[in-house]
């Protein structure tokens, strides 16, 4: 490996800030613009940029007093940075469990519970996450969960099967006293 080779490896990974701040210049071709989008002096920018060239060795912006332009080496960072970024973007949008869920669900639930409890439940999710496809089953039966592709199963009662993972969610307690499901003589 070339001593250029080895000096310029990982140095935007090193100088992450640095490139930011230039990602910033090239979008706005303003250090002033650039240094209000980051919170920073523009003078702090400039240095930043200037930081980035040295660690690189090649020259990224043409400066003058009064206009910004990217050099060839800048144009092809700045193009390449774009395309990484944008891919980080989209990793990060399908990972995250935040505001975004989406794909598909397939739960089951007993009838009783699944109609009561859980479809209102269902209903809500679909109007918050309208990328999330739920595919309910709600019967008696105890299904194959393994060999069906259920994702969840909502039950009342013990785990019979020791490979499946449970989550407590309410004590039985709470069902036979009319908390969930109302008794005639029951009042809530």
């Amino acid at each position: 490996m070339t001593d250029a080779a080895h000096r310029s490896e990982g140095v935007l990974v090193e100088h992450f800030r640095e490139t930011m701040m230039f990602m910033q210049v090239a979008e706005s071709r303003s250090f002033t613009v650039a240094a209000q989008r980051l919170n920073v002096t523009p003078a702090g920018v400039s240095k930043g940029v200037s930081r980035l060239e040295v660690a690189l060795g090649v020259k990224l912006l043409n400066r003058s007093t009064r206009s910004v332009s990217l050099t060839d080496d800048g144009e092809r960072l700045a193009l390449r940075w774009r395309s990484i970024l944008l891919e980080v973007q989209a990793a990060e949008a399908e990972v995250s469990h935040g505001e975004s869920l989406r794909g598909k669900l397939k739960i089951h639930a007993p009838v009783g519970l699944g109609r009561k409890i859980i479809m209102p439940l269902l209903v809500s999710m679909a109007k918050k996450f309208p990328e999330l496809v739920v595919n309910a089953d709600f019967s008696d039966r105890v299904p194959s969960f393994v060999e069906e592709g259920f994702d969840v199963a909502v039950k009342i009662g013990e785990v019979a099967d020791s490979r499946m993972v449970a989550r407590k969610l309410i004590p039985p307690s709470q069902c036979m006293e009319g908390r969930l499901f109302p008794c005639k003589n029951h009042q809530s």
